[in-house]
């Protein structure tokens, strides 16, 4: 079985505690804000974001606007910044190994 980087990344370093059956990570966010987080730090527009996880852009913007709200962040810069900061390196670098 073939596990893949950002996976392993979540379970190793980020996993902080579950709730109702969804993983939460460091700030709160869920696996799905992380993805989208790291999407965001590749320079994907919302639209691309939806295109790569098979989701609507309404969906796309409610993630971000958590993610933003949750990192105490104003825009997706800072938010890419906090993603440094807080070494989600492995995160960013996972890219399409998902």
């Amino acid at each position: 079985m073939h596990t893949f980087p950002l996976r392993k990344c979540i379970l190793e370093r980020h996993f902080a505690r579950q709730k109702n059956g969804v993983a939460i990570l460091a700030d709160g966010l869920t696996q799905r804000e992380v993805e989208v987080l790291r999407l965001i730090a590749a320079g994907k527009t919302d639209r691309e974001i939806a295109e790569e996880l098979f989701i609507g852009v309404t969906t796309v913007n409610t993630h971000v606007r958590n993610v933003l709200n949750k990192t105490r962040t104003s825009n997706r810069a800072e938010a890419t910044a906090y993603a440094g900061q807080q070494q989600l390196d492995c995160l960013l670098a996972a890219g399409s190994d998902r």
